[in-house]
């Protein structure tokens, strides 16, 4: 994530970076890996950037908290991501740096 954040930085464009805790970073704390505080602040930035998450293959479904106590349940993280933040995968599409 350092390398891509100093070729972003490289380009002379003013970015705002704040880090935010997801998978064993946020274990550690409400231990979950996809805690609601983690949704709510990804919803609220204008950009991510999401790093390569480690996930162990087989390693089960996770569920994640919705703001009304309930619980959705995913079969991945990185399906949970994507579902709770309403976003595709765009592996490869290169039309969403157009504007940089």
């Amino acid at each position: 994530m350092k390398a891509t954040q100093y070729v972003l930085e490289a380009t002379g464009i003013p970015i705002g970076w704040e880090h935010i805790k997801i998978a064993d970073e946020a274990m550690a704390e409400p231990g979950r890996p996809l805690p609601l505080d983690t949704v709510r602040r990804l919803r609220a930035v204008d950009r991510s950037i999401k790093a390569p998450l480690i996930v162990n293959k087989l390693q089960g479904r996770i569920c994640c908290i919705q703001g009304d106590g309930a619980l959705e349940t995913y079969p991945s993280l990185n399906n949970a991501i994507r579902r709770e933040l309403g976003v595709l995968s765009t592996h490869g599409d290169q039309r969403l740096f157009a504007r940089l």
